[in-house]
């Protein structure tokens, strides 16, 4: 359950994640996101005394917040990556 929620909520969470980075802009989306996932490790460790909610929450903090941070990068890098650089890197 914990590994397939994880990828689910990644997914799923970057749609509405990017239109908001398209609104707010990306640099509060990696750094709130940074923390979400901070707090995501830090809740893994906290509830060591109960596993399957250490676990369960660690994923879900972990989950949205990678949503929040890792379409932001690339598009990041996309906008500072040259043209001519991207058309030769698709072999076109």
């Amino acid at each position: 359950m914990l590994k397939g929620l994880y990828p689910i909520l990644w997914g799923l969470g970057q749609i509405p994640t990017g239109h908001l980075a398209d609104r707010i802009g990306r640099k509060p989306l990696v750094i709130y996101g940074m923390l979400v996932q901070a707090v995501g490790f830090v809740l893994a460790l906290a509830l060591l005394e109960r596993p399957l909610l250490a676990g369960l929450l660690s994923v879900v903090f972990l989950g949205l917040g990678t949503a929040m941070v890792y379409p932001d990068l690339i598009a990041s890098i996309s906008d500072h990556a040259h043209p001519a650089w991207r058309a030769n890197a698709l072999g076109t």
